[in-house]
């Protein structure tokens, strides 16, 4: 393989590991402060078995919706839309979008009749064992574990494979140090920690968001504009037409593999949702009167998330294929 070939990580392995560390055990040093307040000034009692697994039931609708979003902003709400975007054009990131909000749409019913008919419950699997009896109970268990395994891995993995291409830093590594943090304000804040950090990372992801969009349809040197978006968009399809896009081009709807790559995040989807302790935990936790605003409100917050995020890198990534600074490994692509 030839040196142009190999991509080289843009920061150092210092950096990397600075990064993962650092950020997280600010964080952690960061919630346990906070809950060193609420614990001192509030009602509120980590303490408490309820407001450990629960929150108190009494969280308001921001909260459960920024939790919503940063629940659902999978390593690969990021990387898979921008590569869909990428690969079929602007179709990618809509379904990926789509596919996503509609599984929180329907949960949106789940989690008011969970406030209406098991206000009192803590896991969805009490819910099911009380409903269906313990057989049941037991499958849905499996299914919940093997969700969450699968769900972790992902992250970690995606995380690591991200933080590793840009500085180079040992995946092995990454993998086990990043939940590191995560681990540390839990332990010490419960349910309610894990909210405000939602809440945190939900501002700084849409930060990232708007820098990106600003900077490629803004103050970008080679792109800068919607309009010469638009059109390097129509030479990249001239120039490596999609198959199975009307006229090749990456600016239409009506992409088969577009289509196809839709329908399989949307049945894929419904698992990561429904099996997801998570959701259903956000569900209990939220102040009844809230329930349905705050999950209609997380779904049609995160669609902003792939669609943007997405539309804004993968197509430009696309659109610049033919710049002579692109990366020559991915022009074969």
């Amino acid at each position: 393989m030839s040196t142009d070939q190999v991509f080289k990580p843009l920061l150092s392995q210092g950096v990397g590991y600075g990064v993962v560390v650092g950020v997280g055990f600010f964080f952690a040093g960061l919630m346990v402060v906070l809950t060193w307040f609420q614990k001192t000034f509030t009602d509120y009692k980590p303490s408490s078995s309820e407001e450990f697994t629960s929150a108190s039931r009494s969280v308001k609708p921001g909260l459960i919706c920024c939790g919503i979003v940063s629940a659902w902003t999978w390593s690969a709400t990021l990387l898979q839309s921008s590569t869909a975007a990428y690969t079929f054009g602007l179709s990618g990131p809509w379904w990926y979008g789509v596919g996503g909000t509609i599984q929180l749409s329907i949960f949106t019913m789940v989690a008011a009749k969970i406030k209406m008919n098991a206000n009192g419950a803590h896991t969805f699997l009490e819910i099911v064992k009380v409903r269906f009896g313990t057989g049941a109970h037991l499958l849905f268990t499996f299914y919940g574990v093997l969700c969450n395994l699968i769900v972790c891995g992902s992250l970690l993995l995606g995380g690591a494979a991200t933080v590793n291409a840009l500085t180079g830093m040992n995946t092995d590594a990454a993998c086990f140090l990043i939940p590191i943090g995560i681990a540390v304000y839990v332990v010490f804040g419960g349910l309610r920690a894990t909210f405000i950090c939602d809440w945190s990372h939900t501002l700084i992801l849409f930060i990232i968001i708007y820098l990106f969009i600003f900077k490629t349809f803004g103050t970008s040197e080679v792109i800068g504009s919607p309009t010469a978006m638009y059109d390097l968009l129509v030479q990249a399809g001239k120039a490596t037409p999609v198959p199975g896009n009307q006229d090749g081009s990456y600016l239409t709807m009506k992409s088969n593999q577009g289509l196809v790559f839709g329908a399989a995040t949307i049945l894929s989807g419904f698992a990561g949702i429904f099996c997801d302790q998570g959701y259903w935990q956000r569900a209990i936790a939220s102040a009844p009167e809230s329930t349905t605003k705050a999950y209609m409100l997380g779904g049609l917050s995160w669609f902003s998330v792939p669609w943007a995020f997405a539309s804004c890198l993968g197509l430009a990534a696309r659109a610049l294929i033919t710049n002579v600074s692109f990366p020559s490994s991915f022009k074969r692509n």
